[in-house]
């Protein structure tokens, strides 16, 4: 393994030994709330990871995807060169690897369409 997919691995498995999903109705009783903690949904869970990634240096960015639509329902958090961290799986993964729709990224605090 890579000493970067190392480090990214550490990321997410930190992020999944505290990760406690919930939904953001039930923990805000709001339809969506994001918040960087570990208590909550996937955008919490994305947000928490992106932070992390953030204080080792490393370079990140938020992803929308459609997981069992085309239409978005799923965050990740991915690296520049296509690591994606994600509560729904235990290792980092490449997006080529993932049967997911990407929708759009955030960049410069803006969301950006993906055409992929």
């Amino acid at each position: 393994m890579s000493a970067i997919k190392s480090i990214l691995q550490d990321v997410l498995d930190k992020a999944h030994k505290g990760h406690i999903y919930i939904t953001d109705e039930n923990k805000h009783n709001v339809p969506e709330d994001w918040r960087i903690e570990l208590v909550g949904d996937c955008d919490s869970f994305a947000m928490w990871c992106r932070h992390e990634l953030r204080l080792l240096g490393i370079d990140s960015t938020l992803v929308f995807c459609g997981v069992n639509k085309p239409s978005g329902d799923h965050l990740v958090c991915a690296t520049l060169d296509g690591w994606i961290l994600d509560n729904r799986h235990k290792w980092v993964t490449s997006r080529d690897d993932l049967n997911y729709h990407w929708i759009s990224l955030l960049k410069d605090g803006d969301w950006h369409s993906i055409n992929r």
